[in-house]
Parts: C-alpha cells; sequence; structure tokens
C-alpha cells in the first residue's frame, strides 16, 4: 500500500490512519536506511547504518548485531526505564532528547524534536541509505537530497537479482515482460522535482 492512502491525497478510503495524520505528524519526506528486512529494524534500534551494526544481511540467515549493547531497549535499560521504541536512525536520538538523556556518541540520526515543536523545517541536507545482502547480495549505496536521488551499484554483475524480490504476482508480471532480464545502471541519478517516480536516469545527461 505504501503511501498510496488518503492522508496523503489519494482517492483511498482509509478513514482510521486520516484521523491518526490529522492528531500527528505527517512525513513526506520520511525514508529508510536500509531498505531491506533485518538490516531496516537495525537502523531502527541502533541509530547507525547496517554494516556499523553488522546487520549486512537477514537474521535468520546468521547476521546478528555485533554491539547489541548499542541497541536502544539497551541503552533505555541502562538509564533506568523499561520500555523501547520502534525507531529509524532519526528515531533513537529524538527518544534521548525527549527523555533529557545524552544521546549515545555511536549515534548517526538527528533529533527529530526541534520538527515536531515546530522550531525548523529542515534537520539535514540529506540522507543515506544502503543494501547489502537480502536473499542474496545486492550492495549498494544512495544518496538523496530534496532535489536529486543518487544510487551507487558496487557489484560487476548487473543483471536483476530475483532472489531479492519475494514471489507473488507482481513478480510474475514484471518477468513475463522480460524486465528479468533487462540489466541495471551501475551509476543512477534521478531529479526528483520532474521525476518523483525516479524513472529516468539522468547520470549521464551532461547538463
Amino acid at each position: 500500500m505504501g503511501r498510496y492512502i488518503s492522508p496523503y491525497g489519494y482517492r483511498v478510503p482509509t478513514p482510521r490512519l486520516q484521523e491518526f495524520a490529522q492528531d500527528a505528524t505527517l512525513f513526506r519526506q520520511a525514508h529508510c536506511c536500509g531498505p531491506t528486512c533485518s538490516p531496516s529494524r537495525a537502523g531502527l534500534l541502533t541509530g547507525v547504518t547496517a554494516h556499523e551494526a553488522g546487520m549486512l544481511g537477514l537474521a535468520h540467515r546468521g547476521f546478528r548485531l555485533s554491539h547489541p549493547e548499542q541497541h536502544l531497549g539497551a541503552y533505555l535499560k541502562s538509564q533506568g526505564y523499561l520500555t523501547a521504541l520502534v525507531s529509524h536512525l532519526d528515531v533513537y536520538p529524538t527518544v534521548c532528547d525527549l527523555l533529557d538523556l545524552p544521546a549515545p556518541a555511536h549515534l548517526r540520526g538527528h533529533s527529530l524534536r526541534p520538527l515536531l515543536e515546530g522550531r525548523t523545517e529542515e534537520i539535514r541536507e540529506d540522507l543515506s541509505s544502503e543494501v547489502n545482502f537480502h536473499a542474496s547480495a545486492e550492495p549498494m549505496r544512495s544518496v538523496r537530497t530534496q532535489r536529486f536521488s543518487y544510487i551507487r551499484l558496487f557489484e560487476e554483475e548487473l543483471s536483476r537479482p530475483l532472489a531479492n524480490i519475494d514471489p507473488g504476482g507482481s513478480k510474475q508480471a514484471l518477468l513475463a515482460t522480460g524486465w528479468g532480464q533487462s540489466l541495471r545502471d551501475p551509476v543512477q541519478l534521478y531529479d526528483l522535482m520532474l521525476d518523483p517516480q525516479e524513472s529516468a536516469n539522468v547520470a549521464n545527461d551532461p547538463r
């Protein structure tokens, strides 16, 4: 479903989410630090990137946190709290800020508190994300600003790692078009103002 719901302006009736969004803070430029399962959750709960956390791939395939003491739950427990929050890189420092706790030095994110309290409209100019493993290796990094999205693949094999796409109707429909045989561009740059769906790579555009 993603963002195709009524709080984001789509004509999809989601009244409970609409009601919740009206009483909450709605982010339109919120991005994942590592858009695969376990690496994403590692970022949520440690405040560092997947490779720094040691969670390069899926937990059930043998990857583990290299510093479990950096987990948000462990940190809150050390400060006398009996709960932990599901968070992303910026949420861990936000929790610390709201609780008036010193943010641990290993954190990569920024507190969202100034945004939530209306004291600023931005807390950063750019952000990064990474993929390492899912069901198979797919090393890549990205940097995103308000205007541009830059993606760099770090492997010589440019065919699509189909094992990383869960089976289902969507995958079958894509494969039927020959999409699975198409090669990926090792360097990708997208102008988000003109191409918000990131469909036209302008990395080689001389402009």
